[in-house]
């Protein structure tokens, strides 16, 4: 249930990035999703110890990916909403 769930919420996450006004929410949710999987990839790549080297260095690889992804994201969600404040800002002006 949990893999299906990660596999509805991960594209719909991307569609939510990919427009303007939804990237900040997104964004907010591409960071929790990263966030709440890595407890799934630390355990995956304990299973996966006694696996050949190349699934190993797959399992062990991604961990350290997480934090800059997260961070990643919580940037792109922050540059959203400083757009959104700016486009606010020009509509009020020119209004």
């Amino acid at each position: 249930m949990w893999t299906s769930a990660g596999g509805v919420a991960e594209p719909a996450v991307a569609a939510a990035i990919a427009h303007a006004r939804g990237r900040r929410t997104g964004a907010l949710g591409a960071a929790g999703l990263l966030a709440v999987v890595f407890p799934a990839d630390v355990k995956m790549a304990r299973d996966w110890r006694d696996r050949p080297a190349p699934l190993r260095v797959a399992a062990y690889g991604r961990l350290p990916l997480q934090a800059p992804l997260i961070w990643w994201a919580l940037r792109v969600a922050s540059g959203a909403n400083r757009a959104e404040r700016s486009a606010r800002s020009l509509v009020t002006v020119s209004g």
